[in-house]
This record gives structure tokens, sequence and C-alpha cells, in this order.
């Protein structure tokens, strides 16, 4: 007599969008990052909208981009490379998200003992700029439905060598891009999603909404950028817009399935709000102390 074995289902894998910030974590991030992205996705899998894609290349690619030929614009003149550093540090810095990304990048083209010959440096950095690039396409290959179709998150480098003039070109075509009108799917976006919010009932940036989430400063931040931008009542997109309320579009974008992984406390408000499953990484200084707390723990005998 045989026994029958009764069919089981396979559990379905969870499935992450990453945001601009959690594929800084992987990508560009201390190991304790990138550990924490690969311990918060398990078995999962991941997908990345165009969108964020778009977000990385002009917050890591261009301003590298942007160190390039700042630094052959000083050597030029005369100056030297730590001159054009020393220049570019004082824009770049500026931003938050995006300061110690650069400083590791800074470290590294320092790290080399020829760091000052510039003859060594671009090309070093040239090449850098094209292989993170490639690095970021290998790593994301599953993206989510791209209801924007940001243009800016379509340019590629040309698959051939690096060269000065395939970095000027990606440069200029992407500020071609933002500086005109963009060929995307934003005001389509916009209106699609108004009437979702309108259906749902669903208040993404209200003055009231705003006192409720009022502890959530990038929230308040956001909701306030969204709703000057929509009295705007622009009648063309535009890629400052996108500039402005990047974490909103993002969360607009999600599918319900997924949860969006994100070191973004921001999202915490628009999870509550949209009714998405949102999970926010530590921050460096909290997986820092978290990985001494464990050594301390090693060396009493505690674990």
């Amino acid at each position: 007599m045989t026994s029958e074995k009764t069919p089981t289902r396979s559990r379905k894998r969870a499935r992450f969008l990453l945001d601009t910030s959690a594929v800084y974590y992987q990508l560009l991030g201390h190991r304790v990052q990138v550990d924490s992205v690969a311990d918060a996705v398990g078995d999962g899998w991941t997908e990345v909208p165009g969108f964020v894609r778009m977000e990385f290349l002009r917050g890591i690619i261009v301003n590298l981009l942007q160190l390039y030929f700042l630094i052959k614009e000083e050597v030029t003149s005369g100056g030297t490379v730590r001159d054009a550093l020393k220049e570019w540090a004082q824009v770049v810095h500026q931003d938050r998200k995006l300061k110690a990304y650069m400083q590791t990048e800074e470290n590294w083209l320092l790290g080399h003992e020829d760091w000052n010959d510039p003859d060594r440096s671009l090309p070093r950095l040239g090449n850098a700029i094209v292989r993170l690039v490639a690095a970021f396409d290998a790593q994301y290959t599953s993206h989510s439905k791209d209801e924007l179709s940001c243009e800016l998150g379509k340019i590629r480098f040309p698959d051939r060598p690096y060269g000065e003039n395939l970095l000027l070109d990606f440069l200029d075509h992407f500020r071609s891009i933002k500086s005109g009108v963009p060929a995307c799917n934003l005001c389509r976006f916009r209106a699609r999603n108004e009437q979702t919010l309108l259906i749902r009932a669903i208040d993404l940036h209200s003055e009231e909404q705003r006192r409720r989430h009022a502890n959530n400063k990038g929230y308040v931040r956001q909701a306030e950028r969204l709703e000057a931008e929509l009295a705007r009542n622009r009648r063309q997109p535009a890629c400052s817009i996108c500039e402005k309320v990047g974490d909103t579009i993002i969360a607009l974008l999600a599918p319900e399935v997924a949860t969006i992984l994100t070191s973004d406390r921001s999202f915490d408000a628009f999870g509550q709000i949209l009714r998405i499953n949102v999970r926010v990484l530590p921050s460096l200084a909290q997986l820092k102390a978290h990985l001494q707390q464990q050594s301390g723990d090693v060396d009493t005998g505690r674990m």
C-alpha cells in the first residue's frame, strides 16, 4: 500500500523595491550597510525602478563626472588635483545624503600614491565612473513597471572602452535632457495617481496630514514641496519637479505587493498614508554601534 504525498505550496519569495538610499547602501556603503540590505532581503528578490536609476546617475555619476572635468580644468589653468578636490567638496558636500558616499570616492582617489598626477588620476577616475554604472546595471536586472518612463534614467554609456569623449557625451546628454522638456510620462503619472488617491480617499500632503506626522521632518518637507508643485499646475514635465519630490514619486511607484526598502525615515509616513509596506534600514551609526556591541559580547563570552 502506498501513501500519497499531499502537495505543498511553495512559499512566495518576499518582494522588495529598493529606493535610492538602499541602492547607495548596497553598492557604495560600508560593509555593515551592505550586510544590512542582505539581511533585510533574505531569500527575497529586489527590483529597482528606472526613476531610482536616474537618482543614482544624478546623485553619484554626474557629481563624479563634474569632478573629472573640474580636475581637467584646474590642471589646464595651472592648478592641481588638490585644488579641484577642494572646490568640488564645497559644492557636493552640501548634500547631506551624498556627503558620506562622495567622501568615500574622494578618499579612494587620494588613496593612490600618484593621486596628484592628473595623467594617472583622470583615467583612474574615468574608468571608475564607467564601472559604477555597469555595476548598477549588473546588480539590478529586475525592474518594476516603468510607469514614469524617466528619460534621464535610460541614459547609458556606449559599450566601448573609456575615453574622455565618452564621459563628455554622457554629461552633455544628461544636462540637455534636464534643462529641457523631458520625454517622460510625468503628467500622465500625476493624473493617474491623483485619480487613484481620490478614489481611495487618501490625503497625501494636506496641512492636517503634515500635523499628524509632524515628527517626521523628511515627510513634512516632501509634503510641502508636493503641495507647492501641485499649486503651480505645470502643463509640461520638468526634471526639477522630480528632483524636489523624489521620495513621493518612489512611494507612488511601489507595487502593492512589494516592501519599500530604504534608510530614509520619510517613508514611514508614506507607508502609513498609502497603506504600503516599508522597511527602514538602520543608520550607519546604529549599525556600527550594534557591531561594536556584538564584538563586546564575544569578548566577554556572552555569545
